[in-house]
């Protein structure tokens, strides 16, 4: 009895110095973010249907970037509320990917989109970065009437993830949309994990390599991927994004143009990009932008010439594993689809707007 309790004492000894060791490890590796990232990046927001805000006048590292909030609480430069005479402004509006988690400042798509168009035509252009990580549809909405607006742009731009149509922020969202999100967050095969064990990055890593090997192996296929079910015509969380979409034409008579933003996070789809797992819930947004008479920028196909080496798309994909955000080169990509877009469509101009 004594040996098969000294056995199991020496059993639960070694399970504890593996998980300390491996949470350790994954902790100086920086396999998830950046120490004390959030700490200086993000503010409380003043606004109660904003659940955070970046903080003025703060500076760190990101993934080997480095961010620098301006005094107006933008990852951009210092801009006038009041527009310079013989100037074109532009503001984007989005997510992480638009704020350009893990890449220079300008190597942004809003920076190259600002430079192309200085370089080709005679009159000023501002290309403004309102993105802010984490924001979803409903933020956009908000941020827009409360914040961009005030810089008096001539044109919007929307950098839309497929992801961005959820809700899960109590500070903007109903109880019921938070629980039909909630829903769809489930993944075939997924193993529950207690929210307070996922504060160990150590555990996180072997919860995103359990579900690398699902994936890998095809046991779990792109089409049980999680957000497909946000766009089921039925349920609320596609409801809710039409009715946000028509809010924003409210808002505003600006034009606006979305800049669909391929979603690169589970890459381990992406080794045929002939093969877009979201192409049907892709053909169903735009039918809906269009419907709202929204201008579309697509780069879909543009990622497709880069079928073979899908890495280029994606910020140093073998040291952030779970890290689907643009390169430079992809941040590229996009700027260059907004461009030729914006010049298809004739919403930009030569001479003074």
């Amino acid at each position: 009895m004594k040996k098969l309790i000294f056995k199991i004492i020496v059993i639960l000894i070694t399970i504890i110095l593996f998980f300390i060791m491996g949470e350790i490890i994954v902790r100086v590796l920086g396999v998830f973010h950046d120490p004390n990232f959030h700490e200086w990046q993000f503010g409380q927001s003043s606004n109660l249907k904003l659940s955070q805000e970046l903080k003025p006048n703060s500076k760190g590292h990101l993934r080997g970037s480095y961010v620098k909030i301006n005094s107006q609480g933008l990852r951009d430069y210092e801009y006038l509320l009041q527009k310079p005479n013989n100037t074109f402004r532009i503001a984007v509006i989005g997510d992480s990917y638009t704020f350009g988690w893990g890449v220079n400042l300008p190597d942004t798509y809003p920076k190259i989109l600002e430079k192309k168009l200085n370089q080709n035509f005679n009159i000023n252009y501002e290309v403004i970065n309102f993105g802010v990580p984490g924001y979803n549809l409903v933020m956009y909405k908000e941020i827009l009437e409360k914040k961009v607006l005030k810089y008096d742009p001539d044109l919007i731009i929307i950098g839309l993830l497929d992801g961005d149509i959820d809700c899960l922020e109590s500070c903007c969202c109903s109880g019921d949309l938070i629980n039909a999100t909630s829903y769809i967050f489930h993944e075939k095969y997924e193993i529950p994990t207690p929210g307070i064990l996922l504060e160990s990055y150590f555990i996180r890593f072997l919860k995103m390599n359990y579900n690398g090997f699902l994936e890998n192996t095809g046991i779990r296929k792109p089409t049980d991927w999680l957000g497909i079910g946000l766009f089921d015509k039925d349920f609320l969380t596609w409801k809710s994004a039409q009715d946000n979409f028509k809010k924003i034409k409210e808002i505003t008579d600006k034009p606006i143009m979305i800049l669909i933003l391929p979603d690169m996070t589970y890459k381990f789809h992406f080794k045929n990009l002939k093969f877009y797992p979201f192409e049907k819930q892709l053909a169903q947004l735009k039918e809906e932008l269009k419907k709202d008479n929204f201008y579309i920028a697509d780069p879909i196909e543009e990622y497709r010439q880069y079928v073979d080496n899908v890495s280029l798309l994606i910020i140093n994909s073998n040291k952030y594993k779970e890290d689907g955000h643009p390169s430079p080169f992809a941040h590229n990509i996009l700027a260059n689809t907004l461009y030729n877009e914006l010049i298809n469509y004739s919403l930009v101009s030569k001479t003074n707007p």
